[in-house]
């Protein structure tokens, strides 16, 4: 991974100037009556990139009105003109009459070149630019030692596959999270370590996984691991006697601690304090996932494995239509006065303060054993990377919140950051992430106990969480009657 990594980010470090070069002095490079060349999106002019927007809605603006998640116009603008992105410009008379968009990108692993669009304004059409993009994409796929041209096509496009598997000898990708639709599609990730000789994390992991499946069509389902080469052994066994067939995505714990050690580091350092058990790299991947998965995926559901589904994913999933602007994070409040322990010291100095409070107003903390990652968002948030890349941030706002023993891993990360940005988390509802860990109780909060641990009354649970090894409550027979 670290070889298919490191030629990834030599291809993005190529100018546009290079680029260029490559297929100008190719010998297979067919001709065409229009001029073209190579453009960072950063580089486009004003102009050049209206052109782009005006072509791209012209030619695809209706199919995605028709499709499930519609149509984002800024979601698209800021897809097309990333500080990632490259253009392939075919011009007439300085006018753009056909591209291709393209980055250079980890895809599962794999170093590829990933087609974002290829548009060829109308009136152009049927002259062999479409193909002649293709040849140039597979050029320079070939002279960046990238391992494959990857893209998407949404179904109902029939004309676009046609097109990339009859003309161009395109295979559908077994290992893509869309499969040709990314609509239907929810990517889900899961840590496990040491799972295949713990017979408990194997119990947490299949009544994890099959209460998952009973709720959820497997179809609708792209699964990533991330944990050591046994704990994949088990999940691919546990998997296929569950008869699910759909591609998993297994990532490596010790290549990725290896690849973000620098990062990883300082969040152990600050947020594990004498816990050896949350020192483990495993507690603290979730805020990179939008370095470690590839730039495909948007979206994705991050999950604890003592869980326990009561209600379809999707439900859960569609949550991230409520998001704001500004939030770039689902996540649950903590069920217990943790966060008010914690802060003891800075609530003393601070008698009036909402930090460490409990629901609905107070700033509670957080659990994060249910996680929604808005994946392009987190990408683009200079604030939230800033905090990953500038361990002082982090300790400036422990020694103002004297926040001095925290030890739960990254929820220890998100609740600090709260504290300052509230405005990039949005609540989970507590009914999809009811904790029943009962630890505090009794140890000096019974009078605020109730208004941490309470959660609709217990009423209409959608996914149970057993944390701190406690059991989760048996289904009521009513419920399995009605499955």
């Amino acid at each position: 991974m670290k070889k298919n990594r490191k030629l990834v980010n030599q291809a993005k470090n190529l100018s546009a100037n290079e680029l260029h070069h490559f297929l100008l002095n190719s010998n297979v490079n067919p001709s065409i009556n229009y001029t073209f060349e190579i453009s960072y999106a950063s580089q486009l002019s004003n102009s050049f990139q209206q052109q782009i927007m005006d072509l791209f809605e012209l030619n695809m603006k209706t199919l995605y009105e028709q499709s499930k998640d519609g149509y984002n116009r800024n979601d698209k603008y800021q897809e097309l003109f990333s500080d990632q992105s490259r253009y392939l410009l075919i011009l007439s008379s300085s006018h753009i009459i056909a591209y291709a968009h393209f980055r250079f990108d980890m895809d599962y692993g794999r170093h590829v070149l990933y087609l974002y669009e290829l548009q060829v304004n109308m009136n152009y059409q049927g002259q062999g630019l479409g193909q002649w993009i293709m040849e140039q994409m597979k050029i320079l796929c070939r002279k960046t030692q990238m391992l494959k041209i990857v893209l998407t096509v949404q179904k109902m496009n029939q004309k676009a596959i046609d097109f990339y598997i009859e003309k161009c000898r395109f295979q559908i990708d077994s290992t893509d999270s869309n499969d040709a639709d990314s609509s239907s599609v929810i990517d889900v990730i899961f840590t496990v370590k040491n799972l295949s000789t713990n017979d408990h994390l194997k119990i947490n992991f299949i009544t994890m996984i099959t209460s998952l499946f009973q709720h959820t069509s497997t179809e609708n389902l792209h699964l990533h691991v991330i944990g050591d080469i046994d704990s994949h052994h088990f999940v691919e066994q546990t998997l296929s006697t569950l008869q699910y067939n759909q591609q998993i995505d297994k990532l490596n714990i010790d290549d990725l601690t290896t690849t973000y050690q620098h990062l990883i580091s300082p969040l152990i350092h600050h947020f594990s304090s004498s816990h050896t058990y949350y020192k483990d790299p495993l507690f603290f991947l979730s805020p990179f996932l939008h370095r470690i998965l590839p730039e495909n995926i948007t979206r994705v559901i991050m999950l604890d494995i003592d869980l326990r589904f009561d209600d379809d994913i999707q439900h859960l999933y569609k949550l991230f239509d409520q998001f704001n602007q500004s939030q770039i994070i689902g996540i649950a409040r903590e069920n217990q006065p943790v966060y008010r322990h914690l802060l003891w010291s800075y609530r003393q100095e601070n008698p009036h303060t909402q930090i460490g409070n409990p629901p609905p107003d107070g700033t509670t903390g957080f659990n994060s054993g249910v996680l929604l990652l808005d994946l392009s968002k987190i990408r683009q948030s200079i604030l939230f990377n800033s905090y990953l890349e500038n361990a002082s941030l982090i300790q400036h706002l422990i020694h103002r919140y004297h926040f001095h023993h925290p030890h739960l891993g990254d929820q220890d990360f998100y609740t600090l950051l709260s504290f300052e940005h509230r405005d990039i988390f949005f609540i989970l509802p507590c009914y999809w992430n009811r904790q029943v860990c009962t630890w505090w109780k009794g140890k000096g909060y019974d009078d605020v106990w109730e208004t941490y641990f309470n959660c609709n009354n217990d009423q209409k649970i959608s996914l149970y969480h057993g944390n701190c090894n406690t059991p989760i409550p048996e289904q009521r027979i009513l419920e399995k009657l009605e499955l």
